[in-house]
């Protein structure tokens, strides 16, 4: 699903309102109405655009609340290993943080923070306490070419709860990660340093954990 929108995709809604969604209701009873079938898809495209657009000029606005832009080392990460200093001026860090992100030594879920004890989203500056899809609009991530694998497993499992989970949802929920892997992350690297990630791209992630229970949709 990499570089395809999970709006383009079909799907179900959650199984507490299974029976019910809006693809049932429209498959069953709606369809064979010409009429009432694009009044029904447009109130969907624009309900799904809206989610979709509210979660952008977030993502943008949290963003440049915290310096415009996430931290990405792109290039190989061996390279970077060189000439740390190049490596961090290019992705606007401290030669410090980018060490410490290349080794290891400071990664999340499925970046580097490049200071977890002073979150700009915990009340008063304190540790991080966000979930680890919050990195995903930090100032304090930093992504690596050593994290594409992960990145790569968890925009596919993103996209795999796009079939099941309701549109609108899934954007509040999901929205912000799939942004900024798809479209700040990712295009950073190369197709090649792009397909050596994907041969090394683990089959699940530890999202489920991370994200803790869920409340009934």
């Amino acid at each position: 699903m990499s570089g395809v929108t999970p709006a383009r995709a079909g799907g179900h809604l959650p199984s507490s309102t299974r029976t019910n969604t809006q693809d049932v209701l429209f498959g069953s009873y709606l369809s064979g109405d010409p009429t009432v079938r694009d009044w029904a898809e447009s109130v969907v495209g624009e309900a799904l655009a809206t989610a979709e657009d509210a979660v952008r000029t977030e993502h943008q606005r949290l963003l440049e609340a915290q310096g415009g832009h996430l931290h990405v080392m792109a290039g190989p990460a061996e390279a970077a290993r060189q000439d740390v200093e190049a490596a961090a001026e290019k992705a606007g860090i401290s030669p410090q943080a980018a060490k410490a992100a290349l080794s290891g030594d400071t990664d999340t879920a499925f970046m580097a923070c490049q200071d977890i004890e002073h979150s700009p989203v915990t009340p008063g500056g304190g540790a991080c306490k966000a979930s680890f899809l919050a990195c995903f609009s930090c100032r304090n991530a930093v992504a690596t070419e050593d994290h594409l694998p992960a990145l790569l497993a968890l925009q596919d499992d993103l996209a795999a709860r796009w079939e099941g989970t309701d549109r609108e949802a899934w954007w509040r929920r999901y929205g912000q990660a799939w942004v900024a892997i798809a479209e700040d992350i990712i295009p950073a690297f190369t197709p090649a340093e792009k397909a050596r990630a994907a041969a090394r791209k683990p089959t699940s992630t530890p999202l489920d954990l991370l994200e803790g229970p869920k409340e009934d949709q």
